[in-house]
């Protein structure tokens, strides 16, 4: 089994956004006995309210009332050069490869049932 999931969160207005929300995979992980959750706000490149507030204690909060005892989250990258240095590294090897994503593009979410899920619509190569 998958011991990682993606999730979703930053959904604003009525639109329907992406799926699971954050919320749904923690009650998803505690409903299937998960005890230990580490969240990394992949797409938040800095910390912020949302990383701060809303990971670091809402959904604290959420995994608790599900039965996860140990939840935590990793900081942002913020300007640690590393970082910057490997999204330069990653960029320039998929040009030099004329690849469109790497292999975990394709990984569904954890309640993904869409069929068009992880389609690129206009790749590039």
């Amino acid at each position: 089994t998958n011991q990682y999931v993606m999730a979703w969160q930053s959904k604003v207005g009525f639109l329907p956004w992406m799926v699971p929300n954050t919320g749904s995979a923690i009650k998803e992980l505690g409903k299937k006995g998960t005890r230990n959750v580490m969240v990394i706000p992949i797409a938040f490149t800095s910390d912020h309210i949302e990383t701060l507030f809303e990971i670091g204690i809402e959904y604290a909060e959420e995994a608790e009332e599900v039965g996860i005892q140990n939840f935590c989250f990793t900081e942002g990258m913020n300007g640690s050069e590393v970082f910057i240095r490997a999204l330069a590294d990653i960029v320039s090897n998929h040009l030099d490869k004329k690849k469109n994503h790497s292999p975990q593009y394709k990984r569904k979410c954890l309640t993904c049932i869409k069929p068009l899920c992880r389609t690129l619509n206009n790749p590039m190569y």
